[in-house]
């Protein structure tokens, strides 16, 4: 059995989860990129035409499919840990001489693109790394000084609780297709508003927190 977090596991759990989701889970993810569209609006420098956005954690590039459309002078970097959704990113943008792929473990060391970032994502990926502590530690010892950075996760209570009320009502087939009816098999941490804050918070000075139809935890911050 693969490691729980390593490329492997990574790998099945995409191959058991591929997105974009279906119905409302669809919805949803899609409006959280649409929110994540407008922090990246709110906090760009009126100065800059072209933008240099960074997603830590890409899965298959359907986040960054959506900035792209906002932001269509944006040049795009997408790393993953997952080889598999790494290659349905590339399908998405074939072609595209300015979006760039690469396989990245953030649990280890790891460098940026030599240039100035103006945003890195890191959006509904904390939740699927064990060593999290290392990932943020390392998150920050890549970030330039100055870069806005955009964290989302999960928040699973409410989500269980709407599950389990759809189940009763034999709903969540139609709504959740492909979806656990549980917490999902792929997320190792279930983070409440104080531990969010107080993660981000170690590294980098929040700017903004916010909540996305109960569903998601969302902070904007910037490395000093």
């Amino acid at each position: 059995m693969e490691k729980i977090g390593s490329p492997e596991w990574n790998d099945a759990m995409y191959q058991k989860h591929p997105t974009p989701h279906k119905g409302i889970a669809g919805w949803v993810e899609r409006r959280r990129g649409a929110v994540i569209c407008k922090h990246i609006k709110k906090n760009l420098l009126k100065t800059k035409n072209t933008l240099t956005i960074v997603e830590l954690g890409c899965e298959a590039g359907h986040l960054l499919k959506q900035i792209r459309t906002r932001f269509p002078e944006s040049v795009l970097y997408g790393y993953d840990i997952s080889l598999s959704s790494l290659q349905e990113a590339k399908k998405l943008f074939e072609n595209n001489e300015n979006v760039h792929f690469g396989q990245l473990d953030i649990t280890q060391p790891f460098t940026l693109p030599e240039m100035k970032v103006d945003f890195i994502i890191c959006s509904e990926t904390l939740e699927h790394i064990p060593a999290y502590q290392e990932a943020m530690n390392n998150i920050c010892l890549a970030t330039p000084p100055g870069t806005v950075m955009i964290f989302t996760v999960p928040i699973e209570s409410f989500k269980n609780t709407v599950k389990k009320w759809l189940t009763r009502l034999k709903l969540f087939d139609l709504f959740f297709s492909g979806i656990e009816k549980n917490l999902s098999e792929w997320h190792v941490n279930d983070f409440s508003k104080k531990e969010f804050n107080s993660m981000i918070g170690k590294h980098f000075r929040i700017i903004k927190y916010e909540q996305i139809l109960l569903l998601h935890q969302l902070i904007v911050a910037r490395k000093s």
